[in-house]
């Protein structure tokens, strides 16, 4: 559904990023990209932008924030972390650092 995936463009579009363990492989533009999204933060962008959405979504995204919420009891954010990241991330590349990325193993892994 096109409102969903906009609703989720949005979300990562707010959301905490952090520099990820392959990060320091992907470079675009001379920069290292942020491809790991907290995924607490990406959740409540996520709410915020749907407060009215079908009870389909609604019931789906109360399932995972209650999952998550159940998880992240275990985990801590380190030193250095802002106070709003919640201590679990997601791979989340921007498009063009993904594509970079498969291009780089793809040759890697390749045996020509």
């Amino acid at each position: 559904d096109q409102s969903i995936f906009t609703l989720v463009q949005r979300a990562l579009e707010g959301s905490l990023r952090m520099t990820a363990a392959l990060d320091s492989q992907i470079s675009s533009a001379g920069e290292v990209s942020k491809s790991a999204v907290d995924f607490g933060n990406f959740l409540k962008n996520f709410g915020d932008g749907c407060p009215f959405g079908s009870a389909t979504v609604q019931t789906a995204h109360k399932e995972v924030r209650d999952a998550y919420a159940s998880l992240i009891k275990y985990f801590k954010h380190g030193r250095g972390s802002p106070d709003v990241a919640t201590g679990i991330y997601s791979w989340l590349p921007s498009m063009r650092a993904y594509r970079q990325y498969l291009n780089k193993f793809q040759k890697t892994l390749t045996c020509s």
